[in-house]
């Protein structure tokens, strides 16, 4: 039975677990830091829809036997009247039928290079008479290894046309030593029979260092502009339909590149079924931006549209990923009708959605996206597809394959919809996927369940099926091994007759290594049977990575596991390697591990996203040794590891954490009990401002010192020495009240503030004395006694709603914001705020409890008798649909609609609700915003208004209009608009609150709380109207240097439930920050650090649906309950899970050992992680004047690259020695910094370079290495 964790506080739990620590030997300062976690339980266990629906769409293993076979054959193959029958016949025909087609190369640099079919059939000619010469005959294999994509395109026409073999093989990051390509280049160097190489002129001289290296003069290395002769031969060779015409190399299980050898039949054959089942054409322009050496660059595009005679643009792969945004300039420029893009590619996209959406783009020439290689993320298909949907891009675009290199490419196509996100994707209930039986499928995608993608059915000529361990044939529905036969597979693995005997069944069917199923005749791809991983669409064979680490100093030979894992931002797998270790000391084991990292780097060109040390007594494996690695990956997801791994502060995850859900983003605030702790009562003189009585009251209750009386008035007056009156946001009148005070009694040690305690007669009176007593006289306060800062207790009434019947003041809760931002700037509690009722209640006593109080409570209320205190509470799983909704087809107004939050809100409304919408700003239509109205108005009915948010009048006569032009009434309000604050990044400290001027406040408060009450004017008469009013987590948690902002923003939430009072229906969203997920974002990584999130587009718009579907009157969004900062805003009864990390300054086993255990004692039902620590000049080799060892400073290249590895990072740069992957850093991480790096400092540094040399100083040196080093000369003589 499942115990539920006896609730504690969030300081109950740092003190048990700083007492537990601090009584181990040897331990004097503990650190402690405690996060929220969601552990799984029975009540977040993910729901499993239940409905017909479900029963109709998925089985279980009782209905099997009713289900067909697993097996799907297509249509025989028919090729069109007259197709050529080799790829040399195809050439001829285009360079004769259309002459003026061909292929366009966009450089590195932007230019372009032109290449017709009749020039690249003369280019390619003219290679053969030196291939002859260098002693090639037909049938012989050519490495083909080019950097220039004309180059490689040419070269590897040459070869064809000569009878030759080409074996593409990509570029190495070095010649010098050997790496991953290097070996790969000498194993099929051997395979082939030590064939030339054939590369750009200036490579050659690197290419031949490998004879230094391998120890083989032998090795001869041709450059292609080297062989090219004046005139093409005489003759060239006739190749036949089943002579050899591309060799593509695979992962062997041995550590040799298996070599699939395809003929000029397969290859041809492979290009009309493809075009048939993608309704390609001679009439298509494809762009192909993928390595050519890659089956997806050569085979799959160049080739095919040679023989379709079509228009083919190939741009560089660098070019892409410096810049994905290019790919849709790209699509446009040269109108492409069909391109490629894995996963990962999609990914990369979708994380510049701002700058998409402020861009314009002509995107509708696109028909086809294949989309291969790798596992595909439906979800983000679905995003990156609505992302480009006002660029004109199709709904259906999209389009799955499976495929591979032994078929030729994609054999198995199909299609995703952006506008039915069920098309094509299949939900599995968790439950059923490993149990051997058939899976159940679920009607829709659900938390905790893998939805996959479907991949369609197979292509003309060409079979499927899925058998069992024993090649028995399995019923759809039933996960199997996957096996392919037809008209595109290959004709053998060359020269490797085991391989080929593995491959193959009896029965002459290919088995491709993959684990899938079949429903309703179409595939779905459930993952990887044999030991192969895919990281950004390249295989890695297991063995070959566990190679590289068993030859790692201090790893135990045998036992090491590579295995990956998902990562969603990145949107491809991340290596995670296992492995038992000979050392014992923690250093010397990290060391180790750092050995295999860079070993990884290195030799492979691999980032291991975690290196995991595991007992060798825990490391699992068969009876006859196998290693069992999907055991191991499972031990790691459950936390096997974790001692060791917090031992050596390697943990990157937190265990017993469960999937994020939507209501993860979602909280409400509430209010919970909050005992006294007795303090010392400030000593000197207090101050009260508020009515006389106060002061008298507070004088008699004291006992002893003065107590001096302040209240507002129309100038500066002395009364008596305990007697003032002031103008209230005066600050030269504070300035003088406190040189007086002080001049007659001495040191102020208090201020009470209670003139937020009044009700007011209309808005009118609200608007001006209201917030004069409210909040900016608060501010003038602070500011005046900012140097000392006695305590402070702000006295209101009316600013907090504890429940539905406490009558509100929503001016006065303008004080709330202000008083946690006083907070998040001191670090530490000086200014409290006290809540109370109207009427019934004494505020003399409780003032003098709160100021000797010793908790670090902000806001405190008091009601019938309880001290309650701000807090938040996530919100309950699946509520009623009672808050309020969008209306089909309605009528909304949108305050600052055309800004970067409302312009993806009203873009919605209108594609996903046929909306109408009517926008006000004050501020022209005119450069982005005219671009996002443009964009807005291609999607629906849209106008926009210039008016002020807070003129009532003209809010009502745009209304008015709006209701007669669309024939129905206003549905509801959107109040988005408001002051930027963008430009407070650039001078925080201007806008500290002991700097901040009464203006900043005005400003925000013109359309947080004058703009609210103008929209609630207009509303009045208009009770089926909805309200939604947009607030910032800011009102809540205050802001440092964002004070004037939070305190506008904390009035939204109490007009909510003000506005609710009155019978209406309203909700207020308080948001973190939304950002485009780029690093452009200002201030992005300072909220994430404080615990906001930052909000996506995308999920903006998912959080706004989800929160308007809730019945709570004010929401705060986008909240890191897992962030220290948060977790102790959380109210008690639901903290359902601690994290207590605990750092401690050693490095001894034995220490941390039995602080854990004696941690874990104290806090028997939280999760307890310890980690080491050294002093910080040890760990980071920088002191704490910024110098490193030696006095070398953070200058020159390292100060030259700093800022891009920290926004790369998300970290600052302050450890010059610091790995990249322990800083967080994985694989694509490491494609943007190395193309930041190239742009931004004219390097030509690649990925593998940054592996190598993978610290910030390590980088920079290299850097320096490199600018000093002669670059090679560009080829020349080509066509413009």
């Amino acid at each position: 039975m499942h115990t539920v964790p006896a609730r504690q506080a969030y300081r109950d739990v740092v003190e048990k677990a700083t007492v537990a620590a601090r009584a181990v030997d040897g331990v004097t300062d503990p650190a402690v830091r405690v996060r929220r976690i969601r552990t799984a339980t029975a009540a977040t266990e993910p729901p499993v829809p239940t409905t017909s629906s479900a029963r109709k769409q998925g089985d279980g293993p009782d209905s099997a036997a009713s289900l067909p076979e697993a097996l799907v054959e297509a249509p025989p193959l028919v090729l069109p009247d007259g197709a050529p029958t080799t790829l040399t016949e195809a050439l001829r025909r285009a360079a004769r039928d259309v002459p003026e087609r061909g292929t366009t190369y966009v450089l590195a640099d932007g230019r372009e290079e032109r290449q017709t079919y009749p020039r690249l059939l003369d280019d390619a000619a003219r290679l053969v008479p030196g291939l002859r010469a260098a002693g090639l005959r037909p049938g012989d294999s050519v490495l083909l290894h080019c950097d220039d994509n004309r180059n490689f395109v040419t070269g590897f026409w040459g070869c064809l046309l000569g009878g030759f073999v080409p074996t593409p093989i990509g570029m190495a990051p070095g010649y010098e030593w050997e790496n991953a390509t290097t070996r790969r280049i000498r194993d099929a160097w051997e395979l082939l029979d030590r064939p030339p190489v054939l590369t750009d002129a200036a490579f050659v001289s690197r290419v031949e260092r490998l004879r230094g290296l391998w120890s083989e003069p032998g090795l001869v290395v041709l450059a292609v502009e080297g062989v090219r002769a004046d005139r093409p031969p005489s003759r060239l060779y006739e190749a036949g339909p089943d002579d050899p015409a591309v060799h593509l190399l695979t992962s062997g299980s041995t550590g040799v590149p298996k070599c699939v050898r395809h003929t000029h039949r397969t290859v041809v054959t492979r290009a009309y079924v493809n075009a048939k089942a993608n309704g390609f054409g001679s009439d298509d322009i494809t762009l192909n931006f993928m390595p050519l050496d890659h089956v997806a660059g050569m085979v799959m595009h160049n080739l095919r549209d040679v023989i379709l005679q079509c228009e083919h643009v190939n741009a560089r792969t660098e070019s892409f990923l410096g810049n994905p945004l290019r790919w849709l300039d790209w699509i446009e420029r040269y109108r492409a009708t069909n391109t490629s893009a894995p996963n990962f590619v999609v990914t990369l996209v979708t994380t510049y959605a701002e700058r998409i959406s402020q861009g314009d783009w002509d995107l509708s020439s696109l028909r086809d996206i294949t989309n291969g290689g790798e596992a595909i993320v439906s979800r983000t298909m679905h995003e990156f597809l609505r992302l480009l949907e006002p660029h004109g891009m199709a709904p259906d675009v999209m389009r799955p394959a499976w495929g591979m290199s032994e078929v030729c490419g994609g054999m198995v196509h199909s299609t995703l919809s952006r506008d039915d996100e069920k098309t094509g994707v299949v939900t599995v209930d968790a439950r059923t996927l490993h149990g051997g039986g058939a899976v159940s499928l679920l009607p829709r995608p659900t938390p905790g369940h893998p939805t996959f993608t479907e991949l369609g059915v197979p292509v003309d000529g060409t079979a499927m099926r899925i058998v069992d361990a024993d090649d028995r044939l399995v019923r759809e529905h039933r996960i199997g091994r996957l096996q392919v036969r037809g008209v595109t597979l290959m004709t053998g693995y060359h020269a490797n007759p085991e391989a080929q005997a593995r491959a193959f069944t009896a029965d002459g069917w290919f088995d491709t290594g993959d684990l899938a199923f079949v429903r309703e005749g179409r595939l779905v791809m459930t993952g990887r049977e044999k030991d192969l991983i895919v990281i950004r669409s390249v295989n890695y064979p297991c063995h070959e990575i566990e190679s590289v680490v068993e030859r790692v100093d201090g790893v135990l030979p045998t036992f090491v596991a590579a295995c990956s894992e998902h990562d969603s931002a990145a949107g491809t797998d991340e290596l995670v390697v296992f492995c038992s270790l000979t050392e014992t000391d923690p250093q010397e084991r990290q060391a180790v591990l750092r050995a295999v990292g860079a070993a990884l780097a290195q030799q492979l060109g691999l980032l291991a996203r975690l290196v995991v040390p595991v007992p060798r007594d825990a490391f699992p494996k068969t009876s006859a040794g196998k290693l069992e690695r999907a055991q191991l990956m499972a031990q790691y997801q459950a936390g096997a590891f974790d001692d060791e791994l917090d031992a050596l502060g390697l943990r990157p995850g937190v265990e017993g954490e469960v999937p994020e859900t939507t209501e993860d983003w979602l909280f409400h605030d509430v209010w919970a009990s909050s005992p006294s702790a007795s303090g010392a009562e400030p000593t000197g003189v207090w101050l009260a401002l508020g009515h006389a009585d106060l002061a008298d009251r507070l004088r008699t209750r004291r006992g002893f010192g003065a107590v001096v009386s302040v209240s507002p008035g129309p100038r500066f007056e002395r009364l008596s020495d305990t007697e003032y009156r002031i103008r209230p946001v005066s600050p030269s009148d504070h300035a003088a009240l406190r040189a007086a005070v002080e001049r007659d009694h001495g040191q102020v040690g208090a201020l009470v503030h209670a003139w937020a305690t009044d009700r007011y007669d209309g808005w009118a009176e609200a608007e001006g004395r209201g917030l004069e007593l409210a909040a900016l006289s608060v501010h003038a306060l602070i500011k005046a006694f900012a140097d000392t800062a006695p305590r402070l207790i702000v006295v209101t009434t009316g600013a907090c709603a504890v429940t539905a019947d406490d009558p509100l003041e929503p001016v006065h809760a303008t004080v709330n914001g202000l008083v946690r931002t006083v907070g998040a700037e001191r670090g530490a509690t000086w200014v409290r705020q006290l809540d109370l009722p109207p009427v019934g209640t004494d505020p003399a006593d409780l003032v003098l409890a709160e100021l000797a109080d010793a908790t670090d409570d902000e806001i405190v209320v008091y009601r019938d008798g309880r001290r309650l205190a701000s807090r938040i509470r996530p919100v309950e799983k699946a509520p009623e649909d009672t808050g309020p909704r969008i209306r089909q087809g309605g009528l909304y107004l949108i305050t600052g609609g055309l800004g970067g939050l409302g312009f993806h809100l009203a873009r919605h409304l209108l594609t996903a609700y046929g909306t109408s919408l009517v926008l006000v700003g004050r501020s022209p239509a005119s450069g982005d915003r005219e671009h996002r109205l443009a964009e807005l108005a291609r999607a629906g009915h849209v106008s926009y208004r210039r008016a002020d948010v807070a003129d009532a009048e003209a809010l009502e006569a745009i209304v008015a209009e709006s209701e007669d032009r669309h024939g129905r009434p206003l549905d509801g309000v959107l109040h988005l608009a408001g002051a930027d604050i963008t430009r407070y990044w650039n001078d925080l400290e201007s806008h500290l609150l002991a700097q901040e001027v009464e203006d900043e406040f005005r400003l925000m408060y013109r359309a947080k709380v004058l703009g609210t009450h103008a929209l609630a004017t207009v509303l009045t008469e208009r009770p089926g109207a909805d309200l939604v009013l947009f607030s910032s987590v800011n009102g809540h948690f205050g802001g440092a240097a964002f004070g004037a902002y939070a305190s506008a923003s904390s009035f939204l939430p109490a007009f909510a439930r003000y506005w609710r009072g009155l019978g209406r229906t309203v909700q207020c969203q308080a948001w973190s920050l939304w950002t485009d997920g780029g690093p452009g974002t200002p201030g992005a990584a300072v909220v994430d650090g404080h615990g906001f999130r930052p909000v996506t587009p995308e999920n903006g718009v998912r959080l706004f649906i989800e929160a308007l579907s809730r019945p709570e009157t004010n929401l705060v969004i986008g909240l890191d309950d897992s962030n220290e900062r948060i977790a102790r805003e959380i109210d008690a009864d639901h903290l359902d899970g601690f994290e207590a990390l605990v750092s401690v300054a050693t490095t001894s086993s034995a220490v941390l050992r039995s602080v854990r255990e004696a941690v874990r004692s104290a806090l028997p039902d939280s999760t307890v992680r310890v980690r080491g620590r050294t002093s910080p000049e040890t760990r980071t080799g920088v002191a704490a004047d910024g110098t490193a060892p030696g006095g070398d400073g953070m200058s020159g290249p390292v100060a030259g690259l700093a800022g891009i590895w920290s926004e790369a990072l998300g970290t600052q740069a302050t450890d010059q020695d610091a790995n990249f992957s322990e800083l967080g850093g994985n694989s694509m991480t490491a494609i943007r910094l190395v193309n930041r790096v190239n742009s931004e400092l004219g390097t030509d540094l690649v990925v593998q370079q940054l592996y190598e040399h993978p610290t910030l100083r390590e980088l920079a040196a290299e850097i320096a290495r490199m600018a000093s080093a002669a670059k090679p000369h560009s080829p020349e003589g080509r066509d413009a």
